[in-house]
């Protein structure tokens, strides 16, 4: 599969800018380049300039990624197989980084203060980014090495109590996204560990909404693996004190309702999905952190699909599914696979085969060269349920279509 570096340099200035609650325009006049300008390099339309590429990445605080980016395209918009891709993001994330001219981490010298650990956030809010355009197997290491700066500056650094706290959340903070990273690339074991070091961490800050969400990120992970727990998917819900910000709820309450599904729990399923959608409707007045920024009616309407395909309710998992896939960008190749294997999943349910083995291939060609563990382990379980049906010919066209790709 080609995969198109002007593509992956529009997602990531999208999610950069939009991280910074900057519209188009507001952009265009911080970098004094037209607007159209702008707008055509975060389209695709338009290869941006050297010029350009060094404006918005200075303006985005990307650290050198747009400019790679960029200096990757040519004019004739040439495309890359999946091993020079693989090649030219882990050079993007290896400059990321080291570099610490925009977003400096904390360091043990010297006796630290808010200051620091707000630069440190900010570091880890745009890092957080690269996970919408790359796997887990990429970003793995990257993020680990954020998580070990912050437990050295907690062992080896000076500051006040109250420093303390916030380096221990932060410290949560980046526990939990190396901990999804590992558990993309399908290492459960180190992402397990990870989310207990981030819920130890969490606990020693009181920081209710970092330890909700690292129980349920564990919760689903073992939902995922098919080790079900659904008393820890209880216990990230009981964690979810009144000060915890309406987002984070919705989004604990969320990853909650796939554990239910899978464990066969349908009312409790849709019980969480209701208080997800509940609290999401609230979050308008409080935005919550970043972490938990990505969560809307799109995601609600994904998991409600997902979780009523797994409980195998096809009429009801299909029309979210549907909508929210419509809108639903093609850039994030390895979240669109899962969403679609969950459709085709519905429509197995439902005896409808040929919709299933079309949805089912657009979902093969999107993982392909994905960096990322869970889209072929559930392409893997999706074609086991479609077997049943390898008489047909949709199912004889599906083999041989995966067979030459």
């Amino acid at each position: 599969m080609d995969w198109n570096v002007g593509s992956e340099f529009g997602a990531m200035m999208k999610a950069l800018r939009e991280g910074k609650g900057l519209s188009l325009y507001a952009l265009a006049r911080r970098i004094t380049w037209s607007k159209a300008a702008v707008g055509h390099a975060e389209t695709g339309f338009r290869t941006p300039s050297t010029g350009l590429a060094r404006a918005l990445d200075e303006a985005l605080d990307a650290n050198g990624v747009l400019i790679a980016l960029a200096a990757a395209t040519s004019t004739e918009r040439r495309t890359f197989d999946d091993v020079k891709r693989r090649q030219l993001l882990k050079a993007i994330a290896a400059s990321t980084a080291a570099s610490g001219a925009s977003m400096r981490a904390v360091t043990p010298t010297g006796r630290l203060g808010q200051a620091d650990v707000a630069r440190a956030l900010e570091r880890t809010a745009q890092l957080r980014r690269l996970d919408d355009v790359l796997g887990g197997t990429d970003t793995y290491s990257l993020y680990l090495a954020e998580v070990e700066k912050t437990e050295t500056v907690l062992n080896e650094g000076s500051y006040r109590d109250t420093i303390r706290k916030a380096l221990l959340s932060l410290l949560a903070e980046q526990a939990q996204l190396a901990g999804w990273a590992a558990f993309d690339a399908g290492w459960t074991d180190r992402s397990a560990r990870l989310y207990t070091r981030s819920r130890q961490a969490a606990m020693a800050a009181d920081d209710h909404e970092l330890l909700a969400n690292a129980l349920a990120l564990d919760a689903y992970q073992r939902a995922f693996s098919g080790q079900v727990d659904v008393d820890l998917a209880d216990a990230s819900r009981e964690a979810l004190s009144p000060a915890v910000s309406p987002r984070v709820r919705a989004l604990v309450h969320d990853r909650a309702a796939w554990s239910y599904a899978l464990a066969g729990l349908a009312a409790k399923s849709e019980a969480a999905l209701s208080s997800a959608a509940q609290a999401l409707a609230m979050a308008p007045a409080r935005p919550g952190p970043d972490w938990a920024a990505w969560v809307d009616t799109q995601e609600i309407d994904i998991m409600t699909g997902r979780c009523w395909s797994a409980l195998g309710r096809p009429i009801r998992a299909v029309p979210p599914l549907t909508r929210a896939l419509d809108a639903f960008p093609e850039e994030y190749a390895r979240d669109k696979a899962l969403y679609l294997l969950a459709l085709a999943e519905a429509y197995l349910h439902g005896r409808e085969v040929e919709m299933a083995a079309e949805v089912i291939h657009r979902a093969h060609v999107l993982a392909a060269g994905v960096a990322s563990t869970r889209p072929k382990s559930r392409l893997t379980k999706t074609l086991l349920m479609a077997a049943r049906y390898r008489g047909t010919n949709a199912l004889r066209e599906l083999r041989d279509q995966v067979a030459d790709s």
